[in-house]
């Protein structure tokens, strides 16, 4: 006979008193009030520059409110890179928590020798300015991809000058 171990509410993968939380935590999060007006701007323009404070919920919202709207529909991805590693897989394990969905499933990062991702389940995938620089040698349309957010384009570095290049020319091709 195996002795089973009572969960309580707060226990277990997403348990329902940290998704409240969670949940508290993102509807006071400034970027909320924004997001229909981020959602037509990105609908509406092939550029859109979001300014924002730290905190504000740019890098863990915006991508969740694109997939929410259906920009992952037909095995599309939303990228947001991020110019560090531990950048990059910190916010998506944030997300993945938020979202109450196991890292590398729905959302999933890739970085420099590390990559939690699947082509066929994630959908919120969280890079690395060089790794998508990279991922445009075998794709160079990067055509997996519906939005691609540059995140902290301000933090410039040699990846991510390329990287701003790279998309410019991709998005004529596009």
């Amino acid at each position: 006979m195996s002795a089973r171990r009572h969960e309580g509410p707060e226990e277990g993968a997403g348990g329902f008193v940290q998704q409240y939380f969670r949940n508290e935590q993102r509807q006071r999060l400034p970027v909320l009030k924004h997001r229909l007006q981020l959602l037509y701007a990105i609908e509406t323009h092939l550029t859109t520059i979001v300014v924002g404070e730290p905190g504000s919920g740019k890098s863990t919202q915006l991508p969740q409110f694109l997939h929410e709207a259906g920009w992952t529909a037909d095995g599309k991805v939303v990228a947001c890179t991020q110019p560090r590693r531990i950048a990059a897989a910190m916010l998506a394990q944030r997300v993945a928590d938020e979202m109450g969905v196991e890292l590398g499933t729905t959302v999933g990062f890739s970085v420099r020798f590390s990559d939690a991702s699947d082509p066929q389940t994630t959908r919120i995938k969280y890079l690395t300015d060089g790794t998508l620089v990279r991922e445009c040698y075998a794709d160079p349309l990067l055509s997996a991809y519906s939005v691609i957010i540059v995140d902290e384009a301000q933090d410039r570095t040699i990846a991510t000058d390329t990287l701003l290049a790279l998309l410019k020319k991709i998005q004529r091709k596009r």
